[in-house]
């Protein structure tokens, strides 16, 4: 499967930074044709040089709010020569915060980038995608499974984007469209220990714990080339869902026919100190 992906082509959208980045990366290794989306034009011309060194057949990007790609001239047209073999949605914000510390505006905002934007792509998409019979992945998390503290809206948020894919999957599979989705815990990053100091300190945040990648639930993080490694082989062979870590499923499975356990595990895990 190493190099399914060669000569077809993917849309990312925010595939400039982040898993996207790593994702664009490795499709580029296996000689993709990439189309990215992303807002920072400067840094998408950066990637694409990067991405073109590193093997990708041609990269084309369009800067823009990706929730109105329809707007930007040439994108249709783009897609229409060679229809979408793979489309990834990995636009998401995560934040910090109980459901009772959010403003109506802090979970509005988080609802319109973790659920609408990806919505948004996919029906530009949905035709070229169609015509291939091409797969679509959207990016998710953990916690769109399972409820954390210190995570309210994202948690919120996140559930509705698993709905949202399970709900493609379901719609598209008659149209030959296979919809993947992906729930990672906590993806390395070099900013993971400080990433949301000014974000709590701006709201009087104070339980332990909130800091820390996944809310403070005990989780080792992720190595991002290895989960877009994954990620692709799993797009490749149309898994339905890949959840990393695999022992996540036994609480999410556990919620289903003890909650009670379940939440009792789960609080068993978060970090104390």
């Amino acid at each position: 499967m190493s190099e399914f992906w060669t000569g077809k082509t993917a849309v990312i959208s925010g595939g400039s930074r982040g898993l996207g980045l790593h994702l664009a990366m490795e499709l580029a290794r296996q000689q993709s044709h990439l189309v990215l989306i992303g807002r920072d034009a400067d840094n998408l011309r950066l990637q694409r040089d990067r991405l073109l060194q590193a093997g990708a057949m041609t990269v084309d990007s369009f800067a823009c709010d990706a929730a109105e790609i329809d707007l930007q001239s040439g994108f249709r047209e783009r897609l229409e020569r060679s229809g979408v073999d793979l489309l990834v949605n990995a636009i998401g914000v995560s934040d910090r915060g109980m459901l009772d510390q959010l403003t109506r505006e802090d979970l509005l905002n988080q609802f319109n980038t973790n659920v609408l934007v990806g919505w948004s792509v996919t029906k530009s998409c949905l035709v070229p995608v169609t015509q291939n019979q091409g797969c679509i992945v959207n990016i998710g998390s953990l916690a769109g499974l399972i409820g954390t503290p210190n995570m309210g809206g994202y948690c919120v948020t996140k559930f509705a984007w698993t709905a949202l894919t399970r709900q493609w999957r379901m719609e598209l599979k008659e149209r030959g469209v296979h919809v993947l989705l992906v729930a990672p815990g906590p993806i390395a990053r070099d900013d993971s220990d400080h990433r949301y100091d000014a974000l709590l300190a701006q709201r009087g945040i104070q339980q332990k714990g909130a800091s820390k990648p996944g809310g403070g639930a005990k989780l080792r993080r992720i190595d991002p080339v290895w989960l877009s490694q994954r990620i692709l082989v799993a797009a490749a062979k149309r898994e339905r869902e890949l959840i990393v870590p695999w022992k996540a499923r036994i609480v999410i499975g556990l919620f289903a026919f003890a909650p009670g356990l379940a939440e009792y595990l789960l609080r068993r895990s978060l970090h104390r100190d």
